[in-house]
C-alpha cells in the first residue's frame, strides 16, 4: 500500500515539475533569447529584386567566397557609433544585409561541414522581407536595455526583438517596407530604467552591400 502511495507522488510529483518547466520555457523563452527559435518564426523569402539589397547569383557566390577565406566577417557592418552616454553599456552594433546573412551562413556551412555550399542552399537563409540589426552589450546587459531606430521624425517599431547570448546580444528585426532606404537612421540604445542613458548608432544603407 506504502509502496503504491510513495510510486504516486513520485509521478505526480514529476507530472507537476515537468508541466512547470513546459510553462516557464513557453512564457519566457524568447525573452531569454531562444536563438534560433524566434528567427525561424519569420518567413524567409529571398525573390523581391527591387529589394534595396537584393544579391543575384553572382553576388551570393562572392559572399561565399568571403565567408569560406576570410575570418573578417562583421567588420565591414559595423555602424558608426554617434552619441554615447558615459555610463552606456552598449559597445557596438552591425547591421545584417543578406549579404552578411550569405557570408555567415557560408562560414556555419564550412565549419560544420568542410565544403563551400552553393548560392540555391545559402538563398534558402535569406530574407528579403525583414532586416535584423544587432547590438552587443557588456556582460548580460541587453536584458535592461531597449533598440529602436528613428528614421527622421518617425519611429521604426520593430517586428521582433530577440535577447540572446545571455544577455550579450539584443536583435531587432525590422519589416523591410517600413524602411527608406534612400535615407539615413539611428539606431537608440537605451537603459529602460534611466533614458539619459543610451548610445546612439548611425544607418547609412549606402555603406553597405
Amino acid at each position: 500500500m506504502f509502496k503504491k502511495m510513495f510510486i504516486s507522488m513520485i509521478i505526480m510529483t514529476i507530472f507537476i515539475v515537468g508541466s512547470l518547466v513546459y510553462f516557464f520555457h513557453e512564457s519566457v523563452g524568447d525573452t531569454l533569447g531562444r536563438t534560433g527559435s524566434l528567427e525561424n518564426k519569420l518567413e524567409k523569402t529571398f525573390e523581391n529584386e527591387d529589394y534595396y539589397f537584393y544579391l543575384s547569383d553572382q553576388e551570393i557566390r562572392k559572399a561565399i567566397e568571403k565567408g569560406t577565406t576570410s575570418i573578417e566577417l562583421v567588420e565591414d557592418f559595423l555602424l558608426e557609433k554617434e552619441e554615447e552616454a558615459t555610463l552606456s553599456e552598449a559597445v557596438f552594433a552591425y547591421i545584417e544585409t543578406p549579404y552578411f546573412s550569405a557570408i555567415k551562413e557560408s562560414r556555419k556551412l564550412y565549419d560544420h561541414f568542410g565544403r563551400r555550399p552553393i548560392p540555391e542552399e545559402i538563398k534558402q537563409e535569406l530574407m528579403d522581407q525583414y532586416l535584423p540589426i544587432h547590438v552587443r552589450f557588456n556582460e548580460n546587459k541587453g536584458y535592461v536595455y531597449d533598440i529602436h531606430l528613428k528614421q527622421g521624425e518617425e519611429e521604426v517599431e520593430p517586428i521582433r526583438t530577440m535577447t540572446s547570448g545571455s544577455g550579450t546580444l539584443k536583435t531587432i528585426y525590422l519589416e523591410v517596407e517600413d524602411l527608406d532606404f534612400a535615407q539615413s537612421a539611428i539606431v537608440v540604445a537605451e537603459d529602460k530604467v534611466n533614458s539619459s542613458v543610451s548610445t546612439q548608432f548611425k544607418v547609412d544603407f549606402s555603406e553597405f552591400k
